[in-house]
């Protein structure tokens, strides 16, 4: 066999060895590429079931506000992530004294627990009475306002204030869960409490101001601002400023569970 020959062979040789490794590093990429589109599309779908629940969850609350008796068991079909309770919101309102800057001794606040999902970059909260969605940019999953009334005479705003008796329950579920909830008739929790003022102010405390100071300038409340964690508002909406102002804390015991 001639140079000639051999050098064809060795070219023969290399030519198939780089064509194998061509057609296997093509197949590990669209093997990696095809598995990791159908994780994403799974954990996707996850999060859109899960925000389903908390819609139904949102919509059981709100029954339970407007009844004051019932009873309910929301199932949540859970296969990724986790799910417990979150911080603690706090909502106030008071006559708002402009020169210090801060509410009056005549001001009331209520406590609520949040429940919160997270999965991945995704965090769903349940608080106060809205549902928040980090992984949009509008935040809000379910209901289009805060139920908060501003009228001539009289503001009320009604609030749902959460609590369990284990705080600190958190899991990471595979499979379907149930969120028990009742109304609890703790008066010391659900008794209205009205404040009056020239200057009514709400403050929100709350794991999610920017979704909060978002919703209360769609309804438009005059006045809104974000410090840190902390978002304010005059109880004013289109030149409507009652003097009388009142929180109506609708109190639900939950209990996650598994």
């Amino acid at each position: 066999m001639d140079e000639s020959d051999c050098g064809r062979g060795v070219s023969d040789v290399l030519g198939y060895i780089m064509i194998f490794g061509m057609i296997l590093t093509l197949t590990f990429v669209a093997t990696t590429t095809g598995i990791t589109e159908i994780s994403s599309q799974q954990q996707s779908e996850q999060i859109a079931t899960v925000e389903r629940g908390f819609q139904i969850l949102d919509r059981d609350f709100e029954t339970i506000q407007t009844h004051k008796d019932s009873r309910k068991a929301t199932p949540l079909n859970i296969q990724s992530g986790s799910i417990g309770y979150g911080e603690i919101a706090t909502i106030t309102i008071g006559e708002w004294d402009t020169s210090s800057n801060e509410f009056t001794a005549d001001n009331t606040s209520i406590a609520t627990r949040t429940i919160t999902y997270q999965n991945d970059n995704t965090e769903l909260v349940y608080e106060g009475g809205l549902l928040f969605n980090d992984r949009t940019s509008r935040e809000t999953l379910s209901r289009t306002d805060t139920g908060f009334v501003v009228e001539d005479t009289k503001a009320v705003i009604p609030v749902v204030s959460l609590n369990t008796p284990n705080p600190d329950f958190g899991v990471a579920p595979s499979g379907e869960l149930v969120i028990q909830s009742v109304y609890s008739s703790d008066t010391q929790t659900t008794a209205a409490r009205t404040v009056t003022g020239e200057t009514l102010k709400i403050a929100i405390e709350s794991t999610k101001p920017a979704g909060w100071e978002r919703q209360l300038a769609d309804e438009g409340f005059e006045n809104v601002e974000r410090d840190g964690s902390t978002v304010r508002a005059s109880i004013t909406v289109d030149g409507t400023s009652p003097e009388t102002a009142v929180l109506s804390p609708t109190a639900i015991q939950t209990d996650i569970e598994t």
